[in-house]
């Protein structure tokens, strides 16, 4: 059996190095951009709640029963596109949108 250079060893060991850290780095980058997606939606969602909240407090003509059925020119414009559930109290369905079918 023929034994390896030391230049052929290096060059095998520094590849071998260079593949773990390429997994090991996409490993770590892939955990890190999921959490940082997940948390700019959660932002997301939390604004867009919060927005709607509003409006429909101080929405001029707006439900004061928190169990009556919503009509669509309650919700923001920028959210009528959006896959969107509202639900009051006793889990009753107020609200949802005309995209989600089914």
């Amino acid at each position: 059996m023929r034994r390896w250079s030391l230049k052929v060893k290096v060059g095998v060991y520094a590849a071998l190095l260079t593949v773990v850290a390429l997994v090991v780095g996409s490993a770590v980058m892939m955990w890190t951009l999921y959490f940082y997606q997940v948390s700019k939606l959660d932002t997301e969602l939390r604004n867009d709640a919060e927005e709607l909240v509003r409006d429909l407090q101080n929405f001029r003509d707006g439900p004061t029963d928190s169990s009556t059925l919503l009509n669509e020119h309650f919700i923001p414009v920028d959210m009528r596109d959006d896959y969107l559930v509202i639900q009051g109290m006793n889990e009753k369905i107020l609200y949802r949108s005309e995209n989600l079918n089914g």
